[in-house]
């Protein structure tokens, strides 16, 4: 019956939208995204991936990788965006990150010009910073927005992919 359903689907969709050419990321629980910040189980979420600390250089801040994607040549949220930032605006709610002050860094893929990237990037960024301080109340204080264009590729072998475009959070430390 399965089967069936599938290849009715394909017939109405048409092929080639049954074959995904990447896999959609699934959006982290709120515990894992405040475990992912949390300088204090952070280190212990790392080393779990297989990251390994080099003794005496200094470990990167805990961040995450938040998959938000954006319709085409726009800033603007959709549905799925916001449950992302749902459980993200709950994370920095959350005591255990309530100290902190937090990077919304937007990137994209390699499509398009250096300059139009970095515009997009920025826009994005602060897209999900004003929704953060709108709709979850969090201190404006404690969320910076910055761009990074396509300079900073997650999948840097696949330049269009999917996965380069993203938020990332990086806890900054204690905010002031």
């Amino acid at each position: 019956m399965r089967n069936i359903t599938l290849a009715l689907l394909c017939t109405l969709l048409g092929a080639p939208a049954c074959f995904a050419q990447e896999p959609v990321p699934s959006t982290p629980t709120t515990e894992e995204i405040v475990r992912s910040l949390n300088p204090t189980t952070a280190a212990q979420t790392r080393s779990l991936r297989g990251i390994q600390v080099v003794p005496g250089k200094e470990a990167a801040p805990p961040s995450i990788d938040l998959t938000i994607n954006f319709p085409y040549d726009s800033a603007k949220l959709g549905g799925e965006e916001m449950l992302v930032l749902k459980r993200l605006g709950s994370a920095l709610q959350d005591p255990r990150l309530a100290s902190y002050s937090f990077l919304i860094a937007g990137h994209t893929d390699a499509k398009g010009s250096e300059e139009y990237n970095q515009k997009l990037s920025e826009a994005r960024a602060k897209a999900a910073r004003e929704h953060l301080i709108f709709f979850y109340d969090i201190d404006p204080k404690r969320l910076q927005a910055v761009g990074y264009g396509k300079s900073k590729l997650v999948a840097p072998d696949q330049p269009e992919s999917a996965a380069n475009r993203r938020v990332q959070i990086v806890n900054l430390g204690p905010s002031s």
